[in-house]
This record gives structure tokens, C-alpha cells and sequence, in this order.
């Protein structure tokens, strides 16, 4: 499974919605390209350098295209073609991707799909259909988010992005564990990844207006009045 579907698994709620930052078309873009860039970089396939200003540049790395996985391929491809920062490169990557990512878990089983008529559009959210496979991944989140030392680099990741959501508090919380403290670990792992800052950078934007549609998608009527797209 994708960090991408790893990511969407766990932070769905129990009525089958995304965490309020990203229930628009743009937000869920930057989300999910910037997972699938981040597991770009965790195989190896993306390299960064320093550039102006210390700002961080991907690049793809020839000869590590993926054999394995259409989105990480298409990201790839998308990488070696335009190659820049990271938030501009998440918001073409991830255009229309949780769509496609979310209809895929849908087949395997892990989630149902499940549209809600209304006024101006037909909302659609995604159950979790497959509860043990969540509680699974909730439970690897939790053990490395109550260890003193480096996490497991693609959980780490994980960690990484489900900090940027703020949705760490929706697990359930071990006995040797508290809210405060696992969302504080999960913020410190989270300042290491320089996919999660272009998240959250791009998250700000967002919620101010000033963000621009992902190429190939725009925003449509959802749920409360928002830019849903599915979300």
C-alpha cells in the first residue's frame, strides 16, 4: 500500500470524511502529491538539493523510475519533467489523485464509496470498510510514536503528514501514552520532513484563498458550502 493510501486510510473519520484542512480539491492535491513525492524520496527516486535562498529543489534520479506503482510513476515522470519546489510539484502531482487513490482502496476493500444527494452536487465520502486493516496501521503509528528513538523512515513520514492534519488525536491513545505527548512527538518528527513543511505551507494558502487550482481540476459545490470535490 501506498503512503498516499496509508494516509487517506487514517485520517478519514468514522462518517467517512477527510480532516477539515483538506476538503477541497486543492488542499487534498497538495496532500496526496507530497505523499506520493515523499515515497519518491524514501526509494530513492527524487533527490533534493539547496538552491536561492536555501530554498529545497526536487529532481528526479535517472534510472530509479518505479517498476511497481502507476502514481509513483506519473509522479515520477512529473518530477523529471518540470523538477522545482516542492509544494508547486505536489499541487500537479496530486491533481485529481484522491479520486483515483480512493477508488483503488475501494476495489481492494479497505473502504466503501457512498454519494449523498444534494442542491448543487452529489457529495461522496468513504466509510472505511475494513476496520481491522485500519486499526493495523493506527497501531504501527502508535508504536513508533511512543519510542524515544528515529521512527521507522516510511512511518515516520506517516507520522509526518498526519501531524500536518492534525488528526493524531483521533487514535486511540496507549496506556503509556497521553494526547499531549504523542502529538508533541508527532510535531517534532513532522519539523524533519521537508514534505510535510510544503503541506503545511500550502495548507496556509489554502485557507487564506490565496491558493491557486492544480492543473487539470477545479473546485466544485460539497458539503457546507465548500470546494468538496469529494472530500
Amino acid at each position: 500500500m501506498l503512503i498516499a493510501e496509508e494516509l487517506i486510510l487514517l485520517a478519514l473519520d468514522d462518517a467517512g470524511r477527510m480532516p477539515p484542512k483538506v476538503r477541497t480539491s486543492r488542499a487534498a492535491a497538495v496532500v496526496v502529491g507530497g505523499a506520493l513525492l515523499a515515497e519518491l524520496a524514501l526509494d530513492g527516486a527524487v533527490a533534493s538539493d539547496k538552491h536561492l535562498m536555501r530554498q529545497t529543489m526536487l529532481r528526479a534520479v535517472p534510472d530509479r523510475r518505479p517498476s511497481s506503482s502507476q502514481p509513483l510513476r506519473d509522479a515520477f515522470d512529473r518530477v523529471a519533467e518540470e523538477s522545482g519546489a516542492p509544494l508547486p510539484l505536489a499541487l500537479s502531482i496530486g491533481a485529481g489523485r484522491f479520486e483515483q487513490l480512493a477508488a483503488g482502496l475501494v476495489s481492494q476493500g479497505h473502504l466503501a464509496r457512498k454519494e449523498h444527494a444534494s442542491f448543487l452536487a452529489v457529495p461522496v465520502t468513504w466509510p472505511v470498510a475494513d476496520r481491522e486493516r485500519k486499526d493495523t496501521l493506527q497501531l504501527r503509528v502508535m508504536s513508533e510514536l511512543v519510542r524515544d528513538s528515529a521512527p521507522e523512515p516510511r512511518t515516520g513520514v506517516l507520522i509526518a503528514f498526519l501531524s500536518v492534519l492534525n488528526v493524531v488525536d483521533q487514535f486511540p491513545t496507549p496506556a503509556n501514552g497521553s494526547p499531549t505527548a504523542l502529538r508533541r512527538r508527532a510535531k517534532a518528527i513532522a519539523r524533519g520532513s521537508w514534505a510535510s513543511a510544503a503541506v503545511r505551507t500550502a495548507l496556509r494558502s489554502v485557507d487564506s484563498g490565496r491558493g491557486n487550482p492544480p492543473r487539470g481540476e477545479s473546485p466544485t459545490q460539497g458539503f457546507n458550502g465548500e470546494g468538496d470535490a469529494g472530500w
